[in-house]
């Protein structure tokens, strides 16, 4: 028994946590619904889950739109600028296409932290995909994203409990290296 204060502390910490447990469900328990209500994180989480499966149908639209420019103009060089300009406008126009995709990136968009409302095509070609495809090294480019964000205000849904209401900003950015395999693309 050489550290008797560090024994004292965790059962100290022990007590002080059921303490203010109890404080907490007497609170509730005395006030009823009277009590302030918090903001829930279901929406941050619904956000974080819609931006993996946009950068999954992201990263199947650069396969498939790379697929079919080869196909399609099978004599263009994978390193050519021509290749580039014909993949990137294959890329936006799959994405014009895709409903989820497209909602996903224009809804409660910011940039530069200034919500905007912008021309779709316009903003897809000039904006959010405006590098293209990056320079070609041993058959190896990079496609990115450029950084946009989100803003959404979380609300408590009962107005007429006391609410803190909270600003949420999400920015994004990704980068998508792509090679080129034996007539392949694999997208990393």
């Amino acid at each position: 028994m050489k550290n008797k204060r560090a024994q004292f502390m965790g059962a100290f910490m022990v007590i002080m946590t059921l303490f203010l447990c109890g404080v907490v469900v007497m609170d509730f328990y005395i006030k009823g619904d009277n009590t302030s209500s918090l903001v829930s994180p279901r929406i941050v989480l619904e956000v974080r889950d819609d931006l993996d499966i946009f950068e999954m149908r992201e990263a199947d639209l650069i396969k498939s739109s790379l697929t079919m420019v080869s196909q399609r103009d099978g004599g263009i060089d994978f390193c050519s600028e021509e290749f580039s300009d014909k993949f990137k406008e294959e890329f936006v126009s799959g994405v014009l296409e895709d409903v989820r995709m497209k909602e996903f990136i224009f809804e409660n968009l910011i940039l530069d932290g200034e919500k905007i409302d912008a021309d779709q095509s316009t903003f897809l070609e000039n904006v959010l995909y405006s590098e293209g495809l990056g320079e070609c090294s041993d058959n190896k480019r990079v496609f990115s994203r450029s950084e946009i964000g989100k803003m959404i205000r979380l609300r408590v849904p009962n107005k007429a409990n006391i609410n803190f209401p909270v600003d949420f900003v999400f920015e994004f950015k990704k980068e998508y290296s792509i090679l080129k395999v034996n007539e392949k693309y694999v997208v990393e």
